[in-house]
């Protein structure tokens, strides 16, 4: 999910570090020469902020993750999310307000090596490192009324990443 959960909580919990949602997706079972799709369909409600802001977020989308088996013990992984976003919080003058962006976001491309993998009847382990690239495919210009939108609030980033986990 590019670290989009990681990314929203970032506007209300930036002290907080959170485990990467690509974890889940390289889980994914592909079979050699397969193809598996996978939409994931996320809501993230974050409030309570204790400082006067009172920051509220709210982000709505879906991932659309494409894997390929290229053997047995390595598969190919795409990823594309499309997210609305919106933040409401209250400015030093008192004005209640709501920041907002939707859009395509960053997709991303990664490989998993299964280098262990030790399956029984009720219970299956493996280890399966993976490593990958985030591309700045969406927008992160998005604009509103007050200015430009915060960075953790636009659709992209802007910038290539690498990024990797087992």
């Amino acid at each position: 999910m590019s670290g989009l959960a990681i990314v929203a909580m970032m506007a209300i919990e930036p002290h907080k570090a959170l485990a990467a949602p690509e974890t889940f997706n390289t889980a994914l079972p592909v079979g050699t020469g397969d193809f598996v799709f996978r939409g994931q369909f996320l809501m993230i409600e974050a409030g309570d902020d204790p400082t006067a802001e009172d920051r509220n977020l709210e982000v709505r989308g879906g991932v659309s993750v494409l894997g390929y088996g290229v053997t047995s013990d390595v598969a190919v992984f795409a990823m594309l999310p499309y997210l609305e976003k919106e933040l409401r919080l209250t400015l030093p003058d008192g004005q209640r307000v709501k920041r907002r962006s939707s859009g395509f976001g960053d997709a991303q491309l990664f490989l998993r090596y299964t280098a262990l993998q030790r399956d029984k009847q009720g219970t299956n382990f493996r280890i399966a490192p993976f490593a990958g690239i985030k591309l700045p495919t969406g927008a992160d210009n998005d604009a509103d009324r007050l200015g430009r939108v915060p960075q953790p609030l636009q659709p992209g980033s802007g910038s290539w990443d690498m990024f990797g986990g087992v």
